[in-house]
C-alpha cells in the first residue's frame, strides 16, 4: 500500500515499535499512509459535515480490534473514538473482563459523524469499510469485537438478525475471530443493569479467545 520510493519519517512511537521488531517498517509506513487518506477522504458527502476524521485510537498491534458505528458529537470534536459516555461505559466494562489499555485498537465503520448522530447508509459503510479492512490487515488482531448491529453488518456474511441472536458468538468473518457485543450506548438507553452483565459477559468471552486460562502471569 505505501509507496516505496519515498516512505518519509515514522512518528517516534512507531519507530521504537519497528525497532523491537512488533512492527514490520513496511507495515509502519502503511500506518502513516493510511492514516494520510483517512484524513484526505472525499469518498462521502459526510467528509465536509464533520469536525474531525476519527482515524482510530491504541496500540497498533493490538490483539483486540474493537469496531463501532460511527463517532458520536464527542469523538468528532475531540478526534478520538469512544470517548463520550457511552465509551466510558464500554471501557469500564472492559476493564471488568479483564482488558488492559494497550490491548485494544479502538475503531468505528465509519471515519465520519453522520448529521444527528443517524445510522450510516449502506452506501457510507461501502466506501469507507476499505479504510476499515486496511486497519485491520496492518493490526491482524486475534479477534475483532464488533461494537453493535452496524459493525457486525458490516462484517458478518451470516442472514441479518437482531444481534441478540448473535451477542457473545464467534464467528469467522474475513478469516478473523469476530464476537459481536452490544453497543453501549444501547446499553445506557435500556437502562437495564442485565445489559450491562451480558455486555461484560461477551467482552469476557472475546478476551478468552485470546486467555482461554487468564492473562500469563508474564504478562501481569
Amino acid at each position: 500500500m505505501v509507496d516505496e520510493s519515498s516512505p518519509g519519517e515514522l512518528p517516534e512511537e512507531l519507530k521504537d515499535l519497528v525497532l523491537t521488531e512488533v512492527m514490520t517498517e513496511k507495515e509502519a509506513h502503511d500506518w502513516v499512509q493510511l492514516k494520510s487518506r483517512v484524513e484526505n477522504c472525499k469518498k462521502c458527502s459526510l467528509h465536509h459535515m464533520c469536525t474531525h476524521k476519527v482515524f482510530g485510537e491504541g496500540f497498533p498491534k493490538a490483539p483486540f480490534f474493537f469496531v463501532g458505528e460511527s463517532p458520536g458529537e464527542k469523538e468528532d470534536v475531540s478526534g478520538r473514538p469512544f470517548v463520550g459516555k457511552s465509551g466510558r461505559l464500554l471501557r469500564k466494562c472492559m476493564y471488568e473482563a479483564g482488558y488492559r489499555k494497550g490491548d485494544v485498537f479502538f475503531s468505528n465503520v465509519l471515519k465520519c459523524r453522520p448529521p444527528k448522530n443517524r445510522k450510516p447508509s449502506k452506501e457510507e459503510v461501502g466506501k469507507c469499510f476499505l479504510h476499515l479492512w486496511w486497519q485491520m490487515e496492518i493490526i491482524k488482531p486475534k479477534v475483532i469485537v464488533a461494537v453493535g448491529s452496524t459493525a457486525l453488518d458490516a462484517f458478518s456474511p451470516k442472514p441479518k438478525k437482531a444481534l441478540g441472536s448473535y451477542r457473545g458468538d464467534k464467528i469467522s468473518a474475513y478469516g478473523y475471530k469476530l464476537v459481536p457485543v452490544w453497543h453501549p450506548s444501547y446499553v445506557l438507553k435500556t437502562h437495564q443493569s442485565l445489559r450491562v452483565t451480558e455486555l461484560v459477559k461477551d467482552l469476557g468471552k472475546a478476551f478468552a479467545l485470546v486467555y482461554p486460562d487468564g492473562r500469563p502471569e508474564t504478562d501481569n
